[in-house]
């Protein structure tokens, strides 16, 4: 997990950094993995270059190699519609609001609502953050 810092439009910035450097990082390495393995073959067999053709097949053997830079596949998200069978959207029955259930903030209430039909709760600004 990589942690970003700054709002999300310069997370975005380091994420596309990050992946530039990396998949740099990674070109340059296959460049020099890809010239010494030619080094290798072209001088294994020589008395006088093998001894520098074995160091050189022992340095990439201890090598870190870089992986490439992941790539995020797109994500896509279906969410079907589904008819419902039941009208009945809420239903409740002595509903309690409070945090103590000695003191209720509100009286226990029953009410019901059914697809189609809109709710306006009212009341004094801020009460429910004073509460």
């Amino acid at each position: 997990m990589t942690k970003y810092r700054g709002n999300f439009d310069q997370a975005i910035r380091q994420k596309k950094e990050r992946t530039e450097q990396q998949l740099r990082a990674y070109s340059r390495q296959q460049e020099v993995i890809k010239k010494t393995k030619a080094f290798i073959q072209k001088n294994k067999a020589r008395a006088s270059t093998t001894g520098r053709a074995k160091s050189r097949e022992k340095m990439l053997s201890h090598m870190e190699i870089i992986a490439p830079p992941a790539t995020n596949p797109r994500s896509t998200f279906r969410f079907p519609y589904i008819e419902s069978q039941s009208t009945d959207m809420v239903k409740t029955e002595r509903l309690v609001v409070g945090y103590d259930p000695q003191k209720p903030i509100l009286n226990p209430i029953t009410f019901s609502m059914s697809a189609g039909e809109k709710v306006v709760l009212t009341g004094l600004t801020g009460l429910v953050k004073r509460l």
